[in-house]
C-alpha cells in the first residue's frame, strides 16, 4: 500500500512538472510571437512568466533584452541576473553573452576571472565560441607567455570549424608569438578565413600584397 502511494506521489509530481513546463514554453512562445510583432513590452510580460517558472530560453531572452532592447532600456544589472540563471540551467547562449557582459560591460574587480570562468563552462561543453574567446581573453590581455595558452585555445576552436579564429591564430603567427610558426604558416590560415569572406583577414592578404588564391 505504502509503495503504491508513493509511486502516486511520484506519478503525480511528474504530472504536474511537465504541465508546468508545457505551460511555461507556452508563455515562451506567446511573448516572443508579441515581441517579434513589435509589441515588447506586452511579450515581456509572458517571457517572465515562462523565465519565473524556471525556462532557460526565456531567462536567456530577457538577459538580451536588458542588455539592448530600446523598449525595456539597458540594465546590466537585471541583465547579469537572468542571463546567470539561464547559464546556471547549461544555457550556452547565456553562457557565452555572460562572458561578454563581464568581460567589457562588468564594474566587478574580478570581471575578467567570471568572463573566463563563464566561457571555460561554454567551452567545456564542446563550444567553438568558448573555446575562441577564451582564446580572446588571452591574447587581449598583451601578456607574452599568455600568448601560448590563446594559441591552444584557437587551434581546438578551429578544430571545431571557427572561422575567426584561423585568423586570429594567423595573427599570432605573423607576429613572433608561436616560435616555430612562420609568416607562410599565417598566410595559410589568412586564406582559410578569407575564403570564407572574413574581413580582417582578406585585410591581411591585402597588406601582405597577397590574395586568397596566390
Amino acid at each position: 500500500m505504502k509503495r503504491t502511494v508513493l509511486f502516486f506521489c511520484f506519478y503525480t509530481i511528474v504530472l504536474t512538472t511537465f504541465a508546468q513546463n508545457e505551460i511555461a514554453i507556452q508563455k515562451f512562445a506567446k511573448g516572443i510571437k508579441m515581441a517579434r510583432e513589435g509589441y515588447i513590452s506586452i511579450g515581456s510580460i509572458d517571457v517572465e512568466q515562462a523565465a519565473l517558472a524556471g525556462n532557460a530560453d526565456a531567462l536567456y531572452e530577457l538577459g538580451k533584452w536588458n542588455l539592448n532592447d530600446k523598449a525595456l532600456g539597458v540594465n546590466i544589472i537585471q541583465a547579469t541576473k537572468w542571463l546567470k540563471l539561464a547559464a546556471e540551467k547549461g544555457h550556452v547562449s547565456a553562457m557565452l553573452t555572460l562572458g561578454y557582459v563581464y568581460q567589457y560591460n562588468s564594474t566587478e574587480q574580478n570581471h575578467l576571472k567570471l568572463a573566463d570562468d563563464w566561457y571555460r563552462k561554454a567551452a567545456d561543453m564542446g563550444n567553438a565560441e568558448g573555446m575562441f574567446r577564451l582564446g580572446d581573453l588571452q591574447r587581449l590581455s598583451e601578456n607574452k607567455q599568455k600568448m601560448f595558452i590563446a594559441q591552444s585555445w584557437y587551434e581546438k576552436a578551429i578544430q571545431k570549424g571557427h572561422i575567426a579564429s584561423n585568423y586570429w591564430l594567423g595573427y599570432l603567427y605573423e607576429n613572433g608569438f608561436a616560435a616555430d610558426k612562420t609568416v607562410d604558416d599565417a598566410i595559410a590560415l589568412y586564406r582559410i578565413a578569407a575564403r570564407q569572406r572574413f574581413p580582417e583577414a582578406i585585410e591581411a592578404l591585402k597588406r601582405l600584397g597577397l590574395t586568397i588564391e596566390n
